[in-house]
């Protein structure tokens, strides 16, 4: 049994590693809601390989128009940096929040903290809301992984949003709530922050009101909003591990059974 799931692995983890290089080529990802997202599904996925998400094939059809589509923007914002240009930043931001999702799936989780935060700070740059959300997901859950594997890590330095974009964000009854404020820039570093159990847990909690916000802001662009369903997963999931850390004591012991029965 062994060895077949080493084979099993083996393959599956190569084909993850083709799948990796083929996202890095892709000059964007679009956000599942999109425009272009929306047209295959509509033509239906039976011309998509079983291999490759419905949403990937869009985006082949988008890189071969970016060079007309380029000339047809104009400048705009403040300084030089026109809208091909911020298109472009956005597109590698995303890329790089995909490609820590799939290093993340094959158990490269430092890999996959360091893209998410990559990923996150370019969603944030750009008012990416959405990418920006999963990416600060996919930093909170490698940091859990991190601690509960007991790897000797830094926090790294969170893309917290702008002081702007969490003043647009809408009042809504959840939002109610005391929030816990992002972290000063004049403050402490992420860095120096303790990557104990309590520690991180309770970083989960603020992620998870920073995310959710940015989920909610990103329902103000056509095409960018989060898709119900997944919104109301990354409550669930957050929700359940921090319940589990709670009743067992920690991140630490989520694995262990005979510490959560005892709880109960």
């Amino acid at each position: 049994m062994r060895t077949i799931m080493c084979d099993i692995t083996s393959v599956l983890l190569s084909e993850l590693s083709g799948l990796t290089r083929t996202i890095q080529a892709f000059p964007t990802i679009d956000s599942p809601l999109s425009s272009e997202n929306q047209a295959a599904s509509a033509s239906g996925g039976r011309d998509h390989r079983m291999s490759m998400p419905v949403g990937l094939g869009a985006n082949l059809t988008v890189a071969g128009n970016t060079g007309a589509a380029s000339k047809r923007m104009t400048m705009t914002g403040f300084g030089s940096a026109s809208v091909s240009e911020r298109t472009r930043n956005k597109g590698k931001g995303r890329v790089n929040t995909v490609i820590a999702s799939l290093y993340l799936l094959g158990g490269r989780v430092p890999d996959a903290l360091k893209e998410f935060v990559e990923g996150g700070n370019i969603a944030k740059n750009n008012n990416d809301h959405l990418w920006h959300g999963k990416a600060l997901e996919g930093i909170g859950i490698c940091l859990a992984i991190l601690v509960h594997l007991k790897v000797d890590f830094q926090v790294p330095s969170i893309p917290y949003p702008t002081v702007e974009v969490s003043k647009t964000t809408k009042s809504s009854p959840s939002n109610s709530k005391p929030v816990t404020p992002s972290p000063d820039p004049g403050g402490v570093p992420d860095t120096a922050l303790s990557t104990s159990s309590a520690k991180i847990n309770e970083l989960l909690g603020e992620l998870l009101e920073i995310i959710l916000k940015l989920y909610r802001l990103s329902a103000n662009f056509a095409g960018e909003s989060i898709p119900q369903i997944c919104f109301s997963e990354t409550v669930i999931r957050f929700s359940k591990l921090r319940a589990t850390a709670y009743i067992t004591g920690g991140l630490l012991f989520l694995a262990c059974p005979k510490r959560l029965h005892g709880n109960l």
